[in-house]
């Protein structure tokens, strides 16, 4: 091979090699290249090599003149002493000098970018650059990878914790007391629980697949609900109505539904689902009750005893047929009105407050008031109230039976009337007596003491008949002459 030697002017040299080092036999610094004079500015020309530097490859505990010549021609690797900048590179014999030619040590591009260098600053053909490119997207992938652990982690959570949920509610619905039925977007039956097959006779594998209306329905089935749970079906609107449903054995029963649509995130129906509350025996109550209330109504509105209630602030919700005859008034003018201000007598408002509050204690009573009618007419009621409970048994008002009894009212005043006038009249009777009793008994007994006078005298020039007159004078004068005060008492009787 032919001998031939290069030779390059400074520029050139630092654009091949910017972080080369020449160094002298004295191991001290002749020039530094123009990039690594940038990057390292505190280390200054005719300065100790091995006090800037230290060799980390092949290391070596004291450096020297002669232990250096053992780095030449090898793989070496410096580290800066006043900063964390590791070059890499090789050390070979220049004449007399020695030359390192090699390139930073970076981890990353943001070191490059942390130590104020751009691409410029690097050989093109330094392979570092390629290298950090490199590690910055395989960074960038690893933190992306990083990211999507932490996502698929996060959603490994989530459907663990969806998956909790929805074993817990599958449970609530399996063990749940009422009917629970889901179905799919076309309303065929895709699940049903326990109490679904106890209610209906149905076992599961009898209406997966089926559409309820094909089995649960018959020809009392109001055609209206039928319509209604169509409609809300087919638009995805949640539902809420009672049915009558009929079981394998045609049994019919009632139930309360309670239903919607489940939908995709695109808003897009998916299944539905409803719970179903068998309230046959609620409908049973209120079917006697709707009977037992037609047939007292019946008897309420037509009996001759006047019925009103109240609530607990004393206002009017009810009153029949007979109430409104006594009162004059008609249902719509006294419903919502307050008793006691409608149709109390002032003197009976004090006497209906006492009443009212012991309605609200529990305690029923019988008493008699005064009242007004339309016409402001007094009439007296004698009214027989009790505290009305409602299926809880808190009181919620009062209910009333009320009887005219101004009849009667008015008859015992004149009686009274009568009675008291009698009595006046017997004392004034009884007065008179006690003078006529006076004038009677004077004149008796002067004629009393005249005929003794006259027989005394006479005694034996009368004969047998006459004194025998005489004495039934006396005995007529006696009788009649011994009356008191006390024989007028057939007066006061």
């Amino acid at each position: 091979m032919r001998n031939i030697q290069f030779n390059f002017n400074v520029d050139e040299f630092n654009s091949i090699f910017p972080f080369h080092i020449l160094i002298d036999d004295q191991l001290k610094i002749l020039s530094l290249g123009k990039t690594l004079n940038k990057l390292l500015p505190e280390i200054e020309l005719d300065t100790s090599f091995i006090k800037s530097f230290d060799f980390q490859r092949p290391h070596f505990e004291n450096i020297n003149a002669t232990n250096f010549i053992q780095t030449l021609n090898q793989l070496v690797v410096l580290h800066a002493n006043n900063k964390k900048v590791i070059l890499r590179g090789q050390i070979n014999p220049h004449g007399k000098f020695y030359l390192f030619t090699g390139s930073p040590w970076f981890n990353s591009i943001q070191e490059v970018v942390e130590n104020n260098l751009t691409f410029q600053d690097f050989a093109f053909n330094d392979p570092l650059i390629d290298l950090l490119h490199v590690l910055k997207n395989q960074e960038i992938q690893n933190q992306e990878l990083n990211e999507l652990v932490i996502k698929i982690n996060e959603q490994q959570k989530i459907l663990e914790k969806d998956k909790e949920e929805l074993q817990v509610l599958s449970s609530i619905a399996k063990v749940n007391l009422n009917a629970v039925i889901i179905c799919d977007k076309e309303g065929k039956i895709e699940w049903v629980n326990e109490s679904f097959e106890k209610v209906t006779g149905y076992n599961n594998q009898e209406v997966i697949g089926k559409k309820h209306r094909s089995f649960l329905q018959g020809k009392e089935t109001s055609r209206e609900t039928v319509a209604y749970l169509k409609k809300q079906l087919s638009t995805g609107e949640p539902f809420n109505c009672e049915i009558l449903n009929y079981t394998k054995d045609k049994t019919k029963y009632w139930v309360r539904i309670h239903g919607q649509a489940l939908k995709n995130s695109d808003g897009q129906i998916i299944k539905y689902f409803a719970i179903e509350e068998d309230i046959s025996n609620e409908k049973s109550y209120q079917e006697a009750l709707k009977y037992e209330k037609e047939k007292y109504s019946s008897i309420i509105a037509n009996m001759n005893l006047g019925l009103l209630e109240v609530d607990n602030n004393d206002f009017i919700l009810f009153s029949n047929q007979s109430f409104l005859d006594m009162s004059g008034y008609t249902a719509n003018e006294i419903i919502g009105k307050n008793a006691t201000e409608l149709l109390a007598n002032e003197k009976s408002k004090t006497l209906l407050a006492d009443q009212n509050k012991a309605r609200k204690q529990g305690i029923s009573d019988s008493y008699e008031v005064l009242a007004k009618t339309k016409k402001g007419e007094d009439r007296y009621w004698v009214i027989s109230g009790g505290p009305n409970y409602d299926e809880k048994g808190n009181i919620i008002g009062s209910i009333g039976i009320h009887l005219d009894v101004t009849q009667q009212k008015n008859l015992e005043l004149q009686k009274e009337r009568l009675l008291l006038k009698l009595k006046k009249q017997n004392q004034q009777l009884n007065d008179y007596a006690q003078i006529v009793s006076h004038d009677l008994k004077s004149p008796l007994r002067s004629i009393h003491s005249l005929i003794s006078w006259i027989k005394e005298d006479n005694l034996k020039e009368f004969s047998e008949q006459t004194l025998s007159y005489f004495e039934m004078i006396e005995s007529k004068v006696e009788k009649n002459g011994s009356f008191n005060s006390g024989d007028i008492n057939l007066f006061q009787n």
